[in-house]
């Protein structure tokens, strides 16, 4: 790699157009891990903060991931994700292994109340759990459930299955349709030890709200999923 210092463009652009062009080429493959930013600033007689700056934004990008302890790494190729998989019945996330981080039933507090459309003090079951794709975190899913709706829910009924099967099968709640907002944020202290990244790494951030054909809300839920590891796209019929 060799930077042109004469030129107008700058020197952290011209690094990330390198790095994109080895990756583009499979010359770094994925999976491979990078140079640290001290090694490369010397190689290339720049400053830390110019390579940090280029590697920082083909993180953001997605084309780069950090770990945290072990160094960054070119990412794998991400799978693409069908939006309407994410909130229709038939998606195949129960094929996936899950990790409960957390559960308790207490009452919903000011914003889960708001979420859920009920009272602060009306007790919900809530679900912290990590979904794992080839034994790696890849996602942090926090599920919000009505008590009245799913009286004696335990965390073992979503051990392989969906919470959208048990609301159907077990508790006979007809689900409607449901609403999802789809945004980006950075990784946390807390999110990111959970999915082995830095922190102020990007994330996506899915919320997902499901409906009764009454209009009753029965299920929040607020997905935080590692940008490095899916892109979800909507393909509409014309």
């Amino acid at each position: 790699m060799k930077l042109d210092k004469n030129s107008p463009i700058p020197l952290y652009h011209q690094l990330k157009t390198i790095i994109e062009e080895k990756i583009a080429l499979e010359e770094w493959l994925p999976g491979y891990q990078l140079p640290t930013e001290n090694e490369l600033a010397e190689s290339l007689e720049v400053s830390r903060i110019t390579v940090k700056r280029a590697i920082t934004d083909l993180v953001h990008a997605g084309l780069l991931y950090r770990q945290q302890g072990r160094g960054t790494f070119v990412t794998r190729k991400r799978g693409e994700e069908d939006l309407y998989k994410s909130v229709s019945l038939a998606n195949d996330e129960a094929s996936y292994p899950h990790k409960t981080v957390s559960f308790s039933i207490e009452p919903a507090g000011e914003s889960i109340a708001k979420a859920l459309g009920i009272s602060s003090s009306d007790l919900v079951a809530k679900i912290n759990r990590i979904k794992l794709v080839d034994g790696e975190p890849v996602v942090i899913e926090y599920s919000y459930l009505p008590c009245d709706v799913c009286p004696d829910f335990t965390p073992q009924l979503i051990e392989n299955d969906l919470i959208y099967n048990v609301l159907k099968k077990r508790y006979q709640v007809v689900l409607d349709r449901a609403k999802i907002y789809l945004a980006s944020s950075v990784a946390n202290e807390y999110e990111a030890s959970l999915l082995k990244i830095q922190k102020g790494t990007s994330v996506i951030v899915l919320e997902r709200t499901t409906y009764t054909p009454q209009n009753r809300i029965v299920e929040f839920s607020k997905f935080i999923e590692r940008q490095d590891r899916a892109r979800y796209y909507l393909e509409v019929k014309l």
